[in-house]
């Protein structure tokens, strides 16, 4: 999943949250999440929080796909 940020002009604690939260449940049910286009401040949110060492962020979102391969889904489930 990737998570484009570039329409964002700020963010709070509480939007950090949610972003972490979703970076752990999706890689809790075996997939990936990264963020791409966050401006400078909101970056700087990330990077003075130190979230950046733990969620992969991309500068745009073509980068974020570079290397994103789909996972085939479990028999039963919809892909």
């Amino acid at each position: 999943m990737i998570l484009g940020l570039s329409a964002i002009e700020t963010m709070d604690s509480s939007g950090m949250q949610i972003v972490f939260d979703s970076f752990s449940a999706v890689r809790e049910a075996g997939g990936e999440l990264r963020v791409a286009g966050a401006n400078l401040r909101v970056a700087r949110l990330f990077r003075l929080t130190q979230i950046d060492t733990v969620v992969p962020f991309y500068p745009t979102v073509a980068a974020a796909c570079q290397g994103f391969h789909l996972k085939a889904s479990a028999p039963g489930q919809q892909s």
